[in-house]
């Protein structure tokens, strides 16, 4: 199966979120969006950039390209990260 890497990083409205604590709660919603099985993803990793500063997780996934893309739709709507894909 296809590996891609997701390159997260929080805008404005994420950062407001990450401040509160609620980036977590974000997180969880994002991850079970990403493996429902109507769009399964496998996810291999999460890193998680907090230091110095908050910029965003990095998600290595496996997955089809299609279902890859409405993951990536998926976080673009929600408006707390911007997204940049590249295969891995």
């Amino acid at each position: 199966m296809p590996r891609f890497t997701l390159d997260l990083q929080w805008t404005e409205q994420g950062l407001e979120h990450f401040r509160r604590e609620e980036h977590l709660k974000i997180r969880e919603v994002a991850k079970a969006f990403a493996t429902d099985p109507a769009h399964p993803l496998n996810i291999i990793s999460i890193t998680d950039r907090l230091v110095p500063t908050p910029l965003g997780p990095i998600w290595v996934v496996e997955g089809e390209d299609n279902n890859v893309s409405k993951v990536v739709e998926h976080f673009r709507q929600m408006g707390n990260v911007t997204v940049t894909v590249q295969m891995s």
